[in-house]
Order: structure tokens, then sequence, then C-alpha cells
């Protein structure tokens, strides 16, 4: 599958640049995919249309503060990431410690503690080895010839094992993992899991140190946010024409 994901991402390049509108709504989309496809997977009782309002500004009764806070903080991110995608910025210990400050909205750093991680029964290793495993991974990451959407993988299910936050870890890896998908110019996608089933996913990886079931996921999801790009693409360029307009 990676070598159509290589043809669809070369496709949707060469259609480049995008109308405006076009462009907003890709924009519209891959925050969504970015907010939602996270809060889902750590157990949120708002509903999609409840998010999306949020992020517009219209705040649900049943929301949250903590809920309000974590989208209008994760909105903040995605300027500073795409900030860093524009000056071209790899991913390393510092760039993800500065993302992770601001999804937290205060300066924050690794955590301390030595927990056990009740979701995935699962007790990751000592603080004091985390600095040295981000860095080991990123630089894993970045080899030259590495398949892209192994890395992507890579990254998220190793940020898991890590465990390097004292909350958010999870939301942490699915975030740089799709910055890495950005970075390497495919799209970031919501993983196509409920709760339940991610959990499972991960238990199974965490637990036989084995990426393989998470990565055919991510493939998977690739290749269907690809061919809903391309759609809305050749939508809008059938409705308004391939005109200059940026």
């Amino acid at each position: 599958m990676y070598k159509e994901l290589v043809k669809l991402k070369i496709d949707l390049g060469l259609r480049k640049p995008f109308r405006r509108e076009t462009s907003r709504t890709l924009k519209r989309l891959n925050e969504m995919d970015y907010i939602y496809g996270s809060m889902e997977l750590d157990g949120t009782e708002l509903s999609k249309k409840e998010v999306e309002g949020i992020m517009a500004g219209d705040i649900p009764r049943e929301a949250s503060l903590k809920d309000c806070v974590f989208i209008k903080n994760y909105m903040n991110t995605l300027e500073l990431m795409r900030d860093c995608l524009t000056l071209k910025c790899s991913l390393d210990k510092t760039l993800l410690l500065k993302f992770y400050s601001s999804l937290m909205g205060k300066d924050s750093g690794f955590r301390k503690s030595e927990p056990f991680v009740q979701e995935w029964k699962y007790v990751p290793p000592y603080h004091e080895d985390i600095e040295s495993g981000i860095e080991k991974l990123f630089r894993e990451a970045y080899r030259i010839g590495a398949n892209e959407m192994r890395r992507a993988a890579a990254i998220h299910c190793g940020i898991l094992r890590l465990y390097p936050f004292e909350e958010y870890s999870g939301a942490m890896a699915r975030l740089a993992m799709n910055y890495y998908l950005e970075e390497k110019g495919f799209f970031p996608v919501a993983l196509g899991y409920n709760r339940e089933e991610y959990r499972k996913t991960m238990t199974e990886c965490l637990k036989d140190n084995d990426d393989a079931i998470f990565f055919w996921g991510l493939e998977r999801a690739e290749y269907n946010k690809m061919i809903q790009v391309l759609q809305i693409v050749e939508h809008d360029e059938d409705v308004y024409g391939k005109g200059d307009e940026q």
C-alpha cells in the first residue's frame, strides 16, 4: 500500500496550489482530524459536532472547562505547528516539549514519576530514560531511506512506550505522528478506531513490542484520508475550474 500512498501524494502535489476555498476546507478537515480524532480516543463524551462548535466559539452546556481549555490550547498548538512546518523544523526533543507546553498552556517538561498505565496494563521506562529514548526515536525517524509510514507509526508507538508526560502522552503521540506525516507531504489522520479498539491495539503493540498492527491501521487511515482529499480537490476543480485563485 505504501506505493499507492506515494502515488497519491505525487498526484495531489501536482494539483497544488489549491484554490483558496479548497485550502480552507482542507484546513478545517485537518483540524478536526487532529483534535476530535485525538479526543475521541481519549474518551471524550463530546460529539464531533460539539467539538466543531467549540472550535468555532460556540460552547455547549455539556462541555467541561477542561475540554474547552484543551481544544483552545490544541488550536493554538496547530498554529505553532503550521509555523514550524513552514520553517521546515523536524521533530526533536526540544520541539516535542515546545508542542507539549503549548498544549498544556504552560511550560511543561517530561514526567518525573514512575506510573503504571492501567489502560494498557503497562509499566513505562524509568523517567530518567525518557530523553535518550526520545532522541533515539526521532533519530531513527529521519534515517535516510526509511518508509515514512512505518516511521510515523514508530513515532506514535515509541512515544506511547516511553509515556513521557504526566498527562496527555497519548494525545502527544498522535500529534507528533501527524506532524511527521505532514512534514513528509502526507495528511494528518483520525485513526479510525473507537476508544476500545485503540486500547486493544495499543495493549497488544506494547505487550509484544511490535508496531505492525498499528502500522497497518495507519496506512489504511492515510489512504482513506488521501482519497477524501482527492475527492474534495476534484469536486472543487469541477465546480470552480483550475483557476489561479489562491
